[in-house]
């Protein structure tokens, strides 16, 4: 019973998005020349949460910076630091792709307590986090870039 409500037994098609991300996605998506390529709101099974889209770099950047002034702000809006990496898209090297993340998450990919905790139990503390991830990016971002 327990393996049911923390894991995900099957995987799921790409085309399905998580639940808890779907917001957020929503909102990449709704930008204009953004276009998300992956996602996922955090399994303790597999990874922690993470956006993966193309489009303008300046719009990327203007992600970054919003989420920048966020975690220096005296009364941020996320309780967590949240970033933008920039890669190579594989196998065309002159594509960029662009991952919203957060590096504390990612950090302990493989510490499974950790996953069982935030994934799992605190599972509504990671989905308001990416809530309020979403609302950022739409009130600061360009929708219109």
């Amino acid at each position: 019973m327990l393996r049911n409500s923390f894991l995900r037994s099957v995987k799921r098609p790409y085309s399905e998005i998580d639940e808890g991300i779907s917001g957020l996605v929503n909102t990449l998506n709704a930008i204009k020349g953004i276009q998300t390529i992956a996602s996922c709101h955090g399994h303790i099974d597999c990874r922690p949460p993470y956006v993966s889209f193309t489009g303008a770099l300046s719009v990327a950047q203007q992600i970054e910076i919003v989420l920048r002034n966020d975690s220096v702000s005296t009364k941020p809006l996320l309780d967590e630091v949240w970033s933008v990496n920039i890669n190579f898209w594989y196998p065309d090297i002159t594509q960029l792709i662009y991952t919203i993340h957060c590096p504390k998450y990612d950090n302990v990919r493989d510490k499974m307590l950790f996953k069982l905790y935030y994934f799992g139990m605190r599972r509504s503390y990671v989905n308001n986090q990416l809530s309020r991830l979403s609302q950022i990016i739409k009130s600061y971002v360009d929708l219109a870039a």
